[in-house]
């Protein structure tokens, strides 16, 4: 094995032990957007909870969906929220990214993290089932998906809880409580997009 592949298995084992230790993800609110220009895009503030009476510092690994359908990840941003001038993104590949938490005693903080990724078919995948890792259920989901009026959704893996519509974009919303995924989030629209390499 290389070098970098033996660190990128040690973290991935690291952070499987913290999942099941005093560091709790516990909520996430989501914004999914197909765009007219045939971007899936991701937008989304994860909560984090330090239930210990130490400062936990870990680095945290964000998968990206492995598929050939998809298209690379673009525009990835990880920050805290309440220091958005600093990236907290220490390795970044088309596997998924490595990102610096660190948070006080007995406290919680929000992360944000967006990326775009160029839809070479009619599919589109975010990954939730990593979320079991964790051996405890989300506190809570708020999740909206927003795509245009012309674009018909011809299946998603987990029914709308609402449908609106909304500046002039069709809207899905999620919420739910106590909430652990089963499947990943995946949706198929109508529209057809030229593969591109």
């Amino acid at each position: 094995m290389t070098k970098k592949l033996l660190i990128f298995l040690y973290l991935l084992l690291v952070n499987v032990f913290v999942w099941a230790g005093d560091l709790h993800f516990f909520r996430e609110d989501l914004t999914f957007e197909i765009t007219d220009d045939s971007y899936f895009c991701v937008d989304g503030e994860y909560y984090f909870r330090n239930s210990s009476m130490k400062t936990l510092k870990q680095v945290l690994f964000y998968p990206f969906p492995q598929d050939s359908i998809y298209g690379e990840i673009e525009s990835l941003m990880v920050i805290e929220i309440n220091d958005p001038q600093n990236s907290k993104i220490s390795k970044f590949n088309s596997k998924g990214a490595f990102f610096k938490v660190e948070i006080s005693p007995q406290s919680e903080k929000i992360y944000r993290i967006s990326y775009r990724q160029k839809m070479k078919s009619n599919q589109a995948e975010y990954i939730l089932l990593t979320t079991q890792r964790w051996k405890e259920p989300f506190e809570e989901i708020h999740y909206q998906l927003v795509f245009p009026l012309q674009t018909k959704i011809e299946y998603i893996s987990y029914s709308p809880d609402n449908i609106g519509v909304l500046n002039d974009k069709n809207v899905y919303f999620w919420e739910k409580k106590d909430f652990m995924p089963d499947r990943n989030f995946i949706l198929k629209i109508e529209k057809k997009f030229e593969t591109t390499n």
